[in-house]
């Protein structure tokens, strides 16, 4: 009986290579694209709980991606996005102008894009709205069954395609884990610990010490206080502060701040009334996260500290300059894309914000220690108010508060590190992630003989996506152990000490230069003080210097010029007039053309890093596929915790707007 069915797999797994289909956005993709990729799509059915296969089927879609030539094929890698984003997001990420000797597999992990995209019914495109969280109520069990989202069975349904995706004899098997990925990845690697042979995680989660009871206190405001400590160390950064009464640049940040927050900072309140609120503060703390966090704002996270340096000196300039800054992020605009609402713009990559609430308020809310309490959200604002910056944790501690059901700990992947496995692993973590600590991730690896552990300097979250700021050295070395795992990649020679040694205060780079010219209107990162301005030498002497001796003898010491000098020619006159006619013509045209620059360069920058895809109703054809019975640890079905009763929200006028994920802020377009 076992031969037949071998037999019987391995014919599936042929017809299974025939049935790539155009895949369910393929009029979306560009045609300059499809001519350097061949782009196509399946959709796999699996069990909706891996523990009943012959029970309910969800969809399973997975993109591929080839290089349309005929090149050699190095590797066949599986990409493991963030938290609640297709895979299909990552298309223009692994699809650069010149492809690479790679075959990508880009799946939509189970409730987002194309694979049963969890949305709710509603249209206030928030998740902590009362329609929102009655559907999530009533679909804990039944109807959509929240309860089977989770990770464990995310890594049930990777295995699932694995063991049906055919790839060329001798092709190495890779996965790459992003951010959230990376618990995937490592969860796919506990329950299956020798399938693959090599996995690389970006900035790697560790599934033990990983936690968002209280993610402002334990990542995000330590990642900023960092940053600001680099500030100074450096003498221009450090001296604006100083200069105006500061120990350090924290405790100027933290003044503003705070100031702000309750409506008394003389700049905001004098210059800008409109935006002295609570909220607008907020929205300016959350824009540290945003910045440290997404790879495409590399070069604009100092510009952080000139801002907070002009709210402090808050002269004519710096008034200038911060109106334009405050246009540029689009400040009154600044909140949570709606992911979770069928027919809006952004929706067109399927991100689903519902999937990623169910796994963070229960596989990354448990506290590493059983039995911990998990803070309130009225106990995180409160200490939110003594924070550079401020991201999820309240709101995401309001949501479970009011009745948004969460699966117990039995059905979650937290604690579940990888077994001792031949898999050869690296992990790459950002010396400055706001989002993922490398000490944790570190800290994992160094009990794993087979895994490789760097820190990418001055690094922000997600190293993958840093091509995009011009630094290929973290991407350079992925695909290195992608294709070569067996030589220490902690041992390859990078360009991260030419490329990144600190963060760019003097404005150095030109990419630096150019967001400071569009967020503040002048290549300048700081206010010009006294005391960060380095005064220049003394001229020399030169033959035309005005003469200082009493030269024509009338002991007068007045630098009287001989009489003989006194008188200037005619020519000289004209010359000198026709030299300032055009002197000044040349000046008018320099002024037009710095107007036209500064206005064309005044308009928002489209924030939205996401490849847009709209909605389409087609799928690529379903294929039946064996039964699955992948090997999980939790050998049980569980039932969500419907949690307390619904109540109605806070006061807004009490508490701050709740921000469901400052992760999908977007300047507004």
């Amino acid at each position: 009986m076992r031969l037949p069915c071998l037999l019987f797999v391995g014919l599936v797994a042929v017809v299974t290579s025939q049935t790539f289909g155009p895949c369910p956005y393929d009029s979306l993709i560009p045609n300059s694209k499809k001519l350097l990729y061949a782009i196509d799509c399946i959709t796999i059915p699996v069990p909706l709980d891996p523990l009943v296969p012959a029970g309910s089927q969800i969809n399973f879609v997975l993109t591929r991606i080839r290089p349309a030539a005929v090149i050699p094929i190095q590797a066949q890698v599986w990409v493991l996005n963030e938290l609640g984003e297709p895979g299909n997001a990552l298309l223009d990420t692994f699809t650069p102008s010149t492809p690479l000797e790679f075959e990508f597999i880009l799946p939509d992990h189970r409730g987002t894009g194309y694979s049963n995209e969890l949305a709710c019914p509603d249209t206030t495109q928030n998740t902590a709205s009362t329609q929102c969280l009655q559907w999530a109520r009533s679909n804990a069990d039944t109807g959509t069954q929240l309860r089977h989202y989770t990770i464990a069975n995310a890594a049930a349904d990777l295995k699932a395609a694995i063991d049906l995706v055919p790839r060329v004899a001798g092709r190495r098997l890779v996965l790459h884990g992003l951010g959230y990925g990376t618990l995937w990845a490592q969860r796919f690697l506990q329950l299956h610990p020798n399938v693959v042979q090599a996995v690389t995680l970006d900035g790697p989660l560790n599934p033990v010490t990983y936690n968002l009871a209280d993610p402002d206190g334990a990542y995000l405001d330590p990642t900023a206080k960092r940053m600001y400590a680099r500030c100074d160390a450096a003498p221009a950064c450090k001296a604006t502060f100083t200069s105006r009464g500061f120990a350090t640049t924290e405790s100027a940040v933290m003044k503003v701040l705070n100031d702000w927050r309750v409506g008394s900072d003389n700049c905001i309140r004098t210059h800008f009334p409109q935006f002295n609120t609570r909220a607008h503060a907020e929205r300016v703390s959350t824009l540290h996260y945003i910045w440290m966090d997404d790879p495409q704002f590399y070069w604009h996270r100092v510009l952080l500290a000139g801002v907070f340096a002009r709210l402090v000196n808050c002269g004519a300039s710096d008034v200038v300059a911060l109106d334009r800054f405050f246009n540029q992020i689009q400040i009154s605009n600044l909140t949570a894309a709606p992911f979770t609402v069928k027919d809006n713009a952004i929706q067109q990559t399927r991100t689903s914000l519902v999937l990623a609430k169910n796994i963070q308020l229960s596989d990354e809310i448990y506290p590493p220690t059983p039995g911990a309490a998990v803070p309130s959200a009225v106990q995180l604002r409160q200490l939110d108010l003594n924070r550079i910056t401020t991201g999820e944790g309240a709101a995401n501690a309001e949501l479970r508060e009011r009745g948004f059901p969460v699966y117990p700990a039995s059905a979650s992947a937290r604690g579940h590190v990888p077994t001792t496995t031949t898999t050869r692993v690296f992990q790459l973590g950002g010396d400055y992630d706001p989002a993922a600590i490398v000490s944790q991730s570190q800290s994992l690896a160094s009990t794993q003989p087979s895994w490789f552990s760097s820190v990418f300097p001055v690094g922000p979250h997600l190293a993958t996506y840093l091509p995009r700021a011009g630094i290929t050295c973290a991407f350079d070395v992925f695909i290195q152990f992608w294709t070569d795992s067996s030589v220490d990649p902690t041992t390859r020679k990078t360009c991260w000490n030419s490329q990144l040694t600190d963060f760019d205060w003097n404005l150095a780079n030109d990419r630096t230069r150019n967001a400071a010219v569009q967020h503040f209107g002048v290549s300048a990162l700081f206010p010009i003080t006294v005391a960060n301005v380095i005064p220049a030498p003394p001229a020399a002497p030169t033959a035309a210097a005005v003469v200082t001796s009493d030269d024509d003898n009338d002991n007068d010491n007045d630098n009287d010029v001989d009489d003989d000098h006194s008188a200037m020619s005619s020519s000289a006159i004209v010359g000198v007039v026709i030299g300032a006619v055009l002197g000044c013509l040349i000046l008018l045209c320099c002024l037009a053309a710095l107007l036209y620059f500064m206005k064309k360069s005044k308009r928002p920058v489209n924030y939205n890093k996401q490849l847009a895809y709209s909605q389409h109703t087609t799928y690529p054809p379903v294929y039946t596929s064996p039964p699955i019975s992948p090997t999980l640890v939790a050998a049980q079905s569980v039932v969500m915790a419907p949690g307390p009763p619904m109540v109605a929200p806070p006061s807004p006028t009490s508490i701050l707007v709740p921000y469901d994920n400052p992760k999908t802020y977007g300047y507004a377009q």
